[in-house]
């Protein structure tokens, strides 16, 4: 699976109150590029992203993937949910050099994304 958990690194807030970087209804199987948003506006430099994710209105079962962009989509998704019932999980992602995570759904859904920190590496 492509995500990163940091050891003895500093998350820091994305700003007084998360950054929505997604909230939209996604056909299934479409991938989506988003750029990572820091306080202010800024694109990421950072390397790894901390988010929540929300799967909403899914009519089946199914799962979300959340990855780094230069990466292929991992076959575990990031977030398991049944049909008709909203859920959320609060991830830890790895950003591209571009500063982009990628996203995709198995069933048509509602997806949400909020960003809640960032971490550098190295």
């Amino acid at each position: 699976m492509n995500i990163w958990c940091v050891p003895n690194r500093t998350v820091r807030p994305s700003s007084t109150s998360t950054v929505n970087l997604l909230n939209s209804v996604r056909a299934k199987g479409s991938q989506t590029a988003i750029t990572v948003v820091r306080r202010g506006g800024a694109t990421s430099v950072s390397q790894i992203a901390v988010a929540t994710v929300t799967v909403s209105g899914q009519t089946a079962a199914g799962a979300f993937f959340v990855w780094q962009c230069n990466s292929p989509r991992p076959t575990l998704g990031a977030l398991t949910y049944a049909a008709n019932t909203p859920e959320t999980e609060l991830i830890v992602v790895p950003i591209s050099p571009a500063g982009t995570i990628c996203l995709s759904t198995s069933q048509t859904a509602r997806m949400t994304v909020n960003l809640v920190g960032y971490a550098d590496v190295g």
